[in-house]
């Protein structure tokens, strides 16, 4: 989170001394938070985010917007590498950094079967829903194509291998319920802070 923190600093072309002052901090404490010492509370947060920083990827890694932000949201949350994530999905490197990147490409079946053995929250990654009964229903969203095509694989895949889909979903939703905390969490305080383009300061 640390390094993020910093990435972001630099992204809006902040000293230390600036952004410790937007955030309403010492230089000493924006210091600490960017060595890992300390942990910001959530009125720096909120602070931050009004300065123009992404809160939500300082928190969790991942740009949660798109599918690409997602997918790379949910390797980070789970300790992959690139190359390690491409290993486990059986892609090649350059394709996992594609998916990741390019948020038009569609994600096979296969891959997200693989993935999803790991732990990976294949429904939040796809629809950007979180695995939760009550709130699926609300924000129930109309098919895609690429959801269309998931559905079609699977029906045309022979019964065991339905029967193991159907076996890792299930564990997998049964993991995001233990998550699920965590992740309104992060999306509340994401929604509250809205990345914003830097302000101009008036002279």
């Amino acid at each position: 989170m640390h390094n993020r923190l910093r990435e972001e600093r630099k992204r809006l072309e902040l000293s230390q001394a600036r952004m410790a002052d937007l955030c309403g901090v010492s230089l000493v404490s924006q210091q600490n938070y960017e060595k890992g010492v300390r942990k910001p509370d959530s009125a720096y947060m909120e602070a931050l985010a009004s300065a123009g920083a992404d809160v939500f990827y300082i928190l969790t890694g991942g740009r949660a917007g798109t599918q690409a932000g997602r997918l790379q949201n949910e390797r980070c949350r789970l300790g992959y590498g690139i190359k390690e994530f491409a290993d486990v999905g059986e892609v090649s490197t350059e394709e996992q950094r594609a998916f990741e990147s390019d948020e038009t490409l569609h994600l096979p079946a296969a891959y997200l079967n693989c993935i999803s053995a790991i732990g990976a929250e294949i429904f939040w990654i796809v629809r950007g829903l979180p695995e939760d009964d009550d709130l699926r229903e609300k924000q129930a969203l109309p098919y895609r194509p690429e959801d269309r095509d998931l559905i079609e694989d699977y029906k045309l895949s022979p019964p065991p291998v339905q029967d193991s889909v159907r076996a890792i979903l299930k564990n997998a939703a049964d993991a995001k319920r233990e998550q699920v905390k965590q992740w309104k969490e992060a999306q509340e305080i994401a929604q509250k802070t809205q990345p914003k383009t830097p302000n101009t300061e008036q002279k």
